[in-house]
């Protein structure tokens, strides 16, 4: 055997027999900590290790651990002069072939939980550093590197359809959709003749909405409904009270008596008509389907019943930016949303009411008054019409068309003008009470709309508070530090027979986000994980062959290692 050869053989001999030593005292504490037991490298050894994987957990009864084709990568280094390297795109079709019951139906798991196209990538390099990403990401580059297209990595989770009947009445959809989800990990070796790595994680969540189904908009939308088709009834009203007062206005009986007071001339008419026309379907389709606090972050759809809460923009630093293992539903969040929806919800009445008073304003009415005068062989026409919106017509901006001919009309023109100025006048007044008055058919309806909003912020509020019992959701999930656990503590402070010992670091991860099914027993799903350690940085120098014997005959010669070492665990 070479000297080299011995060299190798020494070092892997005082390895195992170091781990051997403080196997003997903390092997049941170092498992009860949840650290893995890895080996420690001697002077001149390196190790590196990385792993990643996008999907892992349980849901619904469901090992998603256990699934072939959403396995992670992993790899370690060890003392290759190589990067190991390894990056699998992953793409989900393996959820429709994973059947759970729900409400004792079995469904494709891919219908309550929805992924895009992600990469997971692990890379393992020489001399103690590794880096990993999973998500959104391209081999070897980190979050947010603008790969968004190729791997999506989105989520989108039907939690209603998943809880089932513990869902409560307040509460009818339940939705959980977030857009480019990853994250990345590196652990980098010390300097030459240092212990301490250098560490770096991050994660990105690309935005995100939480959409809720709260049936008690739908009796909102219902109310707002039918105090618009209660403004239809007025209107098809006000034509007939229309006609009816032009029928007995003074100044057309005025003209009428004047044309009939002439020689020879008969009147045959008037013929009066009023027409309205009023589409209040589209404007009920407009109310309920327009957004409600759009852009605000909280947007309130009458139509759908739906309230989406826009999570990044709510959040105090975004979906990206959180300290570790933030509770995204948590008290920050709900207060936020608590404030915005009492702003939503302050003056929506009033809202919906300068909505309906702004199309109402736009209505357009048609009137005209036809007569024939005829006198002798000539037969002159009466033709007056006005075609006006609402608004010009209570605003004095209506006009009238005269289209009379004859010299028998002519002769009472100055009888025209004073008709058309009562016509505007009488009809605008008309309106105007029956319209938009104090007492007027839209003051009724903002009373009924307000009765019916009362609830909704008290609902709504309630809706927010249910979803953080029923789902908890945390970000930038990070397990403990693994350098204050007891193992890294006793390779650290124990001089191990006074052997010079390796920097060693890890493991150390971090994930986009963990969702937990707090209302069931459904599990949890771990979202974009990287992983980097454990790593081994050797401290360079030659290696006496014989190291081994030496070590033997220094544990045998020191009895204290054992006490000294169970003092570290257990203190």
């Amino acid at each position: 055997m070479s000297r080299g050869e011995g060299v190798m053989a020494g070092t892997k001999s005082l390895r195992r027999r170091a781990v051997r030593v403080a196997v003997a005292t903390v092997v049941v504490p170092v498992f009860a900590v949840g650290v893995a037991l890895q080996p420690v490298a001697a002077a001149g050894e390196d190790e590196s290790r990385a792993a990643s994987r996008f999907v892992s957990g349980e849901i619904l009864g469901v090992d998603l651990d256990a699934v072939d084709e959403l396995s992670g990568v992993a790899v370690e280094n060890l003392l290759n002069e190589e990067p190991v390297t390894e990056a699998t795109p992953l793409e989900f079709a393996a959820l429709d072939e994973l059947l759970v019951d729900l409400g004792g139906a079995e469904v494709p798991l891919g219908d309550v939980i929805e992924l895009g196209v992600a990469n997971q990538w692990a890379t393992a390099e020489p001399h103690g550093t590794s880096s990993a990403a999973a998500g959104a990401v391209a081999d070897g580059e980190g979050v947010g590197s603008g790969v968004d297209g190729e791997y999506p990595a989105d989520l989108r989770l039907d939690l209603a359809e998943i809880l089932g009947d513990v869902i409560p009445d307040v509460l009818e959809d339940l939705e959980l959709e977030l857009g480019a989800i990853s994250s990345e990990a590196h652990l980098i070796a010390p300097d030459s003749g240092g212990t301490e790595f250098e560490l770096t994680t991050d994660y990105e969540i690309a935005g995100g909405h939480l959409l809720l189904g709260v049936p008690a908009v739908a009796d909102v939308s219902g109310e707002i409904t039918a105090a618009v088709e209660n403004v239809a009834e007025v209107l098809d009203e006000l034509e007939s009270q229309i006609a009816e007062l032009l029928e007995s206005l003074d100044a057309l009986d005025g003209l009428l008596d004047a044309l009939e007071g002439l020689p020879a001339v008969t009147v045959t008419g008037p013929d009066i008509d009023v027409d309205l026309d009023v589409s209040l379907d589209e404007l009920v389709d407009d109310i309920l389907s327009t957004p409600i606090g759009e852009g605000t972050g909280v947007e309130l759809n009458l139509a759908d019943s739906a309230l989406a809460v826009d999570l990044d923009q709510l959040l105090e630093g975004g979906l990206s930016d959180q300290a570790p293992n933030t509770e995204l539903l948590g008290p920050a969040l709900t207060d936020t949303l608590a404030g915005k929806l009492t702003e939503l919800l302050d003056g929506l009445a009033e809202e919906i009411v300068d909505s309906i008073s702004e199309s109402l304003g736009e209505v357009e009415l048609d009137i005209s008054i036809f007569a024939e005068v005829s006198a002798l062989l000539v037969t002159d026409v009466l033709d007056l019409s006005m075609s006006t919106s609402l608004d010009a017509l209570i605003n004095g901006d209506a006009e009238f068309v005269d289209e009379s001919t004859g010299v028998v009309v002519g002769v009472v023109s100055p009888l025209l003008g004073e008709l058309v100025d009562a016509v505007v006048d009488v009809v605008g007044g008309l309106v105007d009470d029956l319209i938009f008055g104090e007492s007027g058919v839209l003051a009724t309806v903002g009373e009924t709309i307000e009765v019916a909003l009362e609830p909704l912020p008290d609902i709504l509020l309630e809706v927010v508070a249910v979803v953080g019992d029923l789902v908890s959701v945390q970000l930038n999930v990070q397990a403990g530090q693994p350098e204050g656990t007891v193992l890294n503590r006793l390779v650290r402070e124990i001089p191990l027979l006074g052997f010079r010992t390796a920097g060693v670091d890890g493991p150390h991860s971090v994930a986009a986000l963990r969702i937990e099914l707090s209302a069931i027993d459904g599990g949890a799903v771990v979202l974009a994980e990287s992983e980097v350690g454990v790593n081994v940085a050797g401290d360079d120098g030659d290696v006496d062959a014989d190291v081994d014997a030496d070590v033997d005959a220094d544990v045998d010669a020191d009895a204290d290692v054992d006490a000294d070492a169970e003092r570290v665990i257990r203190g």
